[in-house]
């Protein structure tokens, strides 16, 4: 998953994970000593990759509570967990006193918003009958099988073998217990979270479907045998054949191309895919210090193969409403092609002018106007 996704949710499962190796083994060993407080900055620290690691907290707050309750010895490496996790923490209460808590109340309002209008909502029985099964199904094959047969197989009959292995095994073998607690707090966190369930939010549960193939193997050797071959085969294929991207040097000849091509002059910058600003925030100060100013007549696009913005001066609505949006402004504004770069990463920068500044267009593409839900670096590159 990591060659796939954002490497952020890929580290952000790494410290996830390290949670649950941490409070087993201090729940297991009889004199606990630093697990506590590698458990808790493991917590910390995957907050601090990504918001979606909250859901990691109610599982640590339950692991607190016990331990203070069952293993009184572990309190004071509990303290300095806690101590240590919230120094780290000194550096974006500064950030946000010098700015007003803008990202605080950016998250409060993002959590308590009304999601529906933007999100659709996964009702109870699809997202335990088609939604975590055709999850599973993804990350173990890269793919989804007509009615969902290899994930509901790992689902259902893994969890099965799963849950009833960890409450006979409490008492001997706790670990299957934990790591069933674990899961658990996961999947009911994810139903009650009424945000967007993309799969690199679900980078938490990366790991979940190879516990079911596990526990699935051990359970029913014989019989799983030869469909695990071909899950494997699969997999194999699918991620073997996913080719490797350097983001990092992308980033660096688009913000070079870019400043040879503007010789460094301000432009206004549309982004097809509004996930790309941070990063291009980011390449255009540190690389090659690019401005951005929405009234300039210099206009850079920012799209790839899935979010087409080759425009061939026909006025049509189609592609995305970015295209029409680009298609309104180029026709008002006498727009004239300049450059165009297509990067083997599929993403495609178009760098044109527009004659005269476009007026009354009345076309909005960013809905969320710098209000809900957004955690933008640079408001210069979003908007109008």
């Amino acid at each position: 998953m990591e060659s796939k996704y954002n490497s952020i949710f890929s580290t952000l499962a790494l410290y996830s994970w390290l949670r649950i190796i941490f409070s087993i083994k201090q729940n297991t060993n009889k004199k606990p000593t630093w697990e506590p407080i590698v458990g808790i900055l493991s917590v910390a620290i995957a907050v601090h990759f990504h918001y979606q690691a909250v859901i990691i907290i109610p599982f640590a707050l339950f692991i607190s509570v016990y331990s203070f309750i069952k293993q009184k010895g572990t309190r004071k490496y509990w303290i300095t967990g806690f101590s240590i996790a919230f120094l780290t923490l000194i550096p974006y209460l500064i950030g946000e006193i010098e700015n007003n808590w803008k990202n605080t109340l950016s998250i409060i309002n993002y959590f308590t918003g009304e999601h529906s209008r933007y999100y659709d909502r996964v009702s109870k029985p699809a997202y335990f009958l088609t939604f975590l099964p055709s999850f599973i199904e993804r990350v173990v094959t890269g793919k989804n099988f007509p009615l969902l047969l290899v994930g509901r197989s790992i689902f259902f009959l893994g969890g099965i073998a799963f849950f009833t292995k960890a409450i006979k095994k409490i008492k001997k073998s706790p670990i299957h217990f934990w790591l069933g607690i674990y899961f658990l707090t996961l999947i009911i966190m994810l139903r009650l979270y009424k945000g967007d369930k993309l799969d690199y939010y679900l980078s938490t549960l990366y790991i979940f479907p190879i516990f079911l193939i596990s526990y699935l193997i051990n359970k029913y050797k014989k019989l799983f045998f030869i469909f695990m071959l071909f899950v494997i085969f699969q997999a194999g294929f699918f991620y073997g054949n996913i080719e490797k991207v350097d983001g990092y040097n992308d980033l660096k000849i688009i913000s070079s191309f870019i400043y040879q091509k503007t010789e460094g002059r301000e432009a206004k910058y549309l982004f097809y895919n509004d996930d790309d600003i941070n990063t291009f925030s980011y390449g255009f100060k540190k690389m090659e210090n690019l401005k951005a100013n929405k009234d300039s007549s210099l206009l850079i696009e920012v799209c790839d193969l899935e979010r087409y913005c080759l425009w061939n001066n026909d006025f049509t609505c189609r592609h995305s409403k970015y295209y029409t949006y680009s298609g309104l402004m180029k026709t008002a504004g006498e727009y004239s092609n300049k450059e165009v770069l297509r990067m083997n990463s599929g993403k495609i920068i178009l760098i044109g002018e527009l004659k005269k500044k476009p007026e009354n267009l009345n076309y909005k593409i960013y809905s969320n106007d710098l209000g809900y839900g957004n955690d933008y670096l640079d408001f210069s590159l979003y908007g109008e």
